[in-house]
């Protein structure tokens, strides 16, 4: 489901319950040719997972990974790999090159004013411009500040909540240096309704999942 409205909308945050396998539906769009060529940016540790687990679901992919910062010319793959702390610096060559982009943890972008934000912002809007695909996850995506998850949203469909501005004086209110959404529920609510975010529980999707198997 998360992987059929993500190729829908085009912008999506699957923000599911961890187990429930977001990067599984991630994996999955890129089934798909216009997602590709795509990128993924994690955090620096999980890298190697990611590559594993694209090279068991999707036998035959080509998948690249970014190592340092040093901007050089890229061979040809289906997935790049790289990680926050070198986004910036590669992101003006993958907006040129990708279709669509994966951003795991994308609550490591909460914050507008770095640098990663900016490489973020800038690949983003090139795949808004051409029609690309972009997809956030996290399980846990805001820690109960509305700024945090305006971030987050706005980068993926900018515009869809709004201005800053707009979005702050209709939804939050001041909590010590933080804007905090007045009603999350609500405010949940119009992102599900929309089709802003996918939030699933293990309970919500239990009779999809195998049997838990005691070890």
């Amino acid at each position: 489901m998360g992987t059929e409205l993500w190729l829908q909308r085009k912008a999506l945050l699957i923000a599911d319950e961890m187990g429930i396998g977001k990067t599984l539906q991630a994996l999955a769009g890129f089934t798909q040719s216009e997602t590709l060529p795509a990128a993924v940016i994690v955090k620096v540790g999980i890298i190697p997972q990611w590559v594993r687990e694209a090279e068991r679901c999707l036998p035959g992919i080509r998948v690249h990974t970014l190592k340092t910062r040093k901007v050089a010319p890229l061979p040809p793959a289906d997935i790049y790999i790289t990680s926050y702390t070198r986004l910036n610096a590669w992101a003006e060559t993958l907006a040129k090159i990708v279709s669509s982009v994966v951003f795991d943890e994308i609550h490591e972008l909460r914050h507008r004013d770095t640098g990663k934000y900016a490489g973020a912002r800038h690949l983003t809007s090139t795949l808004a411009g051409k029609g690309g695909y972009r997809l956030g996850l996290s399980g846990s995506p805001i820690f109960n500040y509305g700024d945090e998850m305006y971030s987050a949203i706005d980068l993926l469909d900018e515009g869809v909540l709004g201005t800053f501005e707009e979005f702050s004086r209709e939804w939050c209110e001041n909590s010590t240096g933080h804007l905090k959404v007045r009603d999350t529920v609500a405010f949940g609510r119009l992102l599900l309704d929309q089709g802003l975010m996918l939030r699933r529980t293990k309970k919500d999707v239990a009779i999809e999942l195998p049997k838990r198997t005691r070890i």
